[in-house]
């Protein structure tokens, strides 16, 4: 397999070639393909090697992460920052290349990541891998190749003080973390009290949300607040989304709706004349599954629907229901319309990874959750939202908008909302429309342009007192680069011999002594490549089954029991192998595959 770092050989020709010393860095970037060889190597200076690296990302950011990464480069060092961008505007790539340029200053730097679900960890974990960044979903042990761990919010119950030792003492000064759709902690005061214990001790606190929100009494740490409401440090907002094309544009579509009183005798409507309790009481009825009301509104939205699959064929419509009864019915009644099995998602956290993925990437018309398919989702083919809850709150409304907001090219797209017309809710996109009027009016400019991100680069970059990147093992001396391990070793020589120490490191250097290895090969290193095809955690689950395979192989070939061969090899490793790295587990399929191929097991002491 190549390796990312170039060899002991291809450095010295490099220096020869180039008559210097420096960094050497990858003209077309690995995580890209680019090959570790000579003809797409070169030497730059430890700054230029860094704003390269910001620069090739760059390029690939919008306008507003790039401003978002700036004011949090500039921001003050160990204060939490609260970043607030709506669903489907890419705020989860922007944190995830601040955990990059964090990583990027440090080898024994970390990140903590908390998801609020495990499909949203999963996603996170992908999206990290793409960026080179490698997280590890069981924190009680982060093994090599990782440089970090994630949990989810339900997970910090009995992972807090883990997280927490992981942040004060083992990685004390050196970790990052970063907390996605941090409102959850709003709403669950246990929550916020958990994360309070976990990103104790963290050097840099990062948390994410799609919108600001009011407290209930109850502020969660780190956020600042004014007059009961949360205050970002930086804002992306609906509005601004829409006007840059980042978002879609949404088309939200009211209801009324009518049921008769018994009790009362009276006929009572859902509108904007009737108090608020009224209609609270009122849309809890009338959104009942088997109610016309909410078949009349299914039905319209999936007229609209089909036509929009006239252009799209994969557009997908969401049904959110107020409770797993409901759900069910509205999934036979949807089947029904469709000719054919629709999904019904009922809860994320119940489900596998892989029947989400399904969903995400079939053709399916509809799907039919409860509530909690309105969090941190990424289905951007979803282009129908029929809102059928009676969660009426902001936050909520907001984020279920959110599910088909997102753009999936650069074309125009609308998302369509099919809602009941609740004072509450009618209010919510007033607000929304609102946003987006005051910022056509003011007319000012975007947030930001690409010329300013490019200019706002090379600024201020983090000055944390860390140990240098163990990549290039290199050292700064009197403003000159040095290989550490060779530097080290010419002193060594200097004290004995007293000859001069540049001229030492200089043969030493051209004599390609790097350590005692003289291989023309770079010695393995432990962070992964960036271009695998799957994340290090699921290469390590295949790995696992493959042992799993092999021991149930040498069992039945042996007559062996499966208890021995496990004991032998926690005798050899002194860990389980859910805790064994990536290097351990071939390691264990190297011995399984030998103990399959030989006469007995008496070599390993494992005898039938």
């Amino acid at each position: 397999m190549e390796k990312r770092r170039f060899s002991t050989r291809q450095q010295i020709s490099l220096r020869l070639a180039y008559g210097k010393d420096g960094e050497f860095d990858h003209i077309k970037p690995y995580s890209r393909g680019g090959a570790t060889s000579l003809d797409n190597a070169q030497i730059l200076s430890p700054r230029a090697n860094r704003l390269k690296g910001a620069s090739d990302m760059s390029c690939n950011f919008r306008a507003w992460q790039n401003e978002f990464l700036h004011v949090y480069t500039m921001k003050q060092r160990g204060k939490p920052f609260l970043m607030v961008s709506p669903p489907g505007a890419g705020k989860t790539k922007a944190a995830i290349e601040a955990m990059r340029r964090w990583l990027d200053y440090g080898s024994d730097r970390r990140v903590v990541v908390v998801a609020p679900t495990v499909d949203v960890k999963k996603g996170w974990m992908d999206s990290c891998h793409g960026a080179g960044i490698e997280l590890c979903p069981t924190p009680a042990d982060l093994k090599d190749g990782y440089h970090g761990i994630i949990v989810t919010y339900q997970g910090l119950e009995s992972l807090q003080d883990t997280i927490g030792v992981f942040c004060r003492n083992r990685y004390a000064g050196k970790v990052m973390a970063v907390a996605d759709e941090i409102h959850h902690c709003a709403t669950d005061k246990a929550f916020g009290q958990r994360l309070s214990t976990a990103f104790d001790g963290a050097a840099e606190v990062l948390l994410l949300s799609g919108t600001p929100w009011r407290t209930n009494g109850t502020p969660i740490s780190f956020v600042r607040y004014e007059n009961n409401m949360s205050v970002p440090d930086y804002q992306y907002s609906y509005a601004q989304a829409v006007s840059d094309k980042v978002i879609r544009s949404l088309h939200i579509t009211s209801y009324n709706g009518k049921l008769y009183d018994l009790c009362a005798e009276k006929t009572k409507s859902l509108n904007v004349d009737t108090s608020e309790q009224e209609c609270s009481e009122i849309l809890g009825r009338i959104i009942h599954a088997d109610g016309e009301y909410a078949k009349a509104m299914i039905l319209e939205a999936h007229e609209k629907l089909m036509r929009l699959r006239d252009k799209t064929p994969d557009a997908a419509g969401l049904i959110i229901a107020k409770d797993i009864f409901q759900a069910n019915i509205f999934c036979k009644f949807v089947s029904k319309l469709c000719g054919s099995q629709q999904s019904l998602i009922t809860s994320f956290d119940e489900m596998s990874n892989d029947d989400v993925k399904k969903f995400r990437n079939a053709k399916t018309p509809w799907v039919v959750s409860v509530r909690k398919i309105s969090e941190g989702v990424d289905i951007p083919r979803l282009q129908v939202l029929v809102y059928l809850t009676n969660v009426i709150a902001e936050l909520f409304y907001r984020q279920a908008l959110g599910r088909v907001a997102r753009m999936r090219g650069s074309s125009v797209e609308v998302g369509y909302v099919f809602q009941p017309a609740h004072p509450i809710l009618i209010q919510h996109k007033h607000n929304i429309d609102k946003e987006c009027g005051a910022l056509l009016s003011t007319e000012q400019p975007a947030p930001q342009t690409t010329e300013r991100a490019a200019a706002v680069r090379s600024e201020a970059s983090f000055d944390y007192e860390t140990a240098p990147d163990g990549v290039h093992g290199e050292i700064s001396v009197d403003g000159k680069l040095y290989d550490a391990a060779v530097y080290q070793e010419a002193q060594r020589v200097c004290t004995i011999l007293g000859s001069d120490l540049d001229a030492t490191y200089q043969i030493l250097r051209t004599a390609g002594w790097n350590g005692g290895n003289n291989s023309a090969e770079a010695p393995s290193e432990e962070t992964p490549r960036f271009d695998q095809e799957l994340p290090l955690h699921e290469r390590e689950q295949k790995k696992r089954k493959q042992c799993a395979r092999l021991v149930a192989q040498i069992a039945h070939k042996h007559q062996a029991p499966h208890e021995k061969i496990h004991k032998y090899f926690m005798r050899r490793f002194g860990r389980g192998q859910e805790r064994l790295s990536m290097h351990q587990l071939d390691e264990k399929i190297r011995v399984l595959r030998d103990m399959l191929d030989a006469q007995n097991l008496s070599a390993w002491g494992v005898a039938g």
